[in-house]
């Protein structure tokens, strides 16, 4: 996996990428995560 191609901020590739090697579901209302794989989101 290569987080550049998703083109998120810092914080939040390493947030996914933390997420993805451990194949955790990341439950978030951060809507840069919108639509990734292996992440819930929910509007506020």
């Amino acid at each position: 996996m290569n987080v550049v191609e998703y083109q998120l901020p810092l914080a939040d590739s390493i947030i996914y990428a933390t997420a993805r090697l451990h194949n955790a579901v990341l439950w978030t209302q951060d809507a840069d995560f919108k639509g990734l794989a292996g992440v819930k989101y929910f509007a506020k």
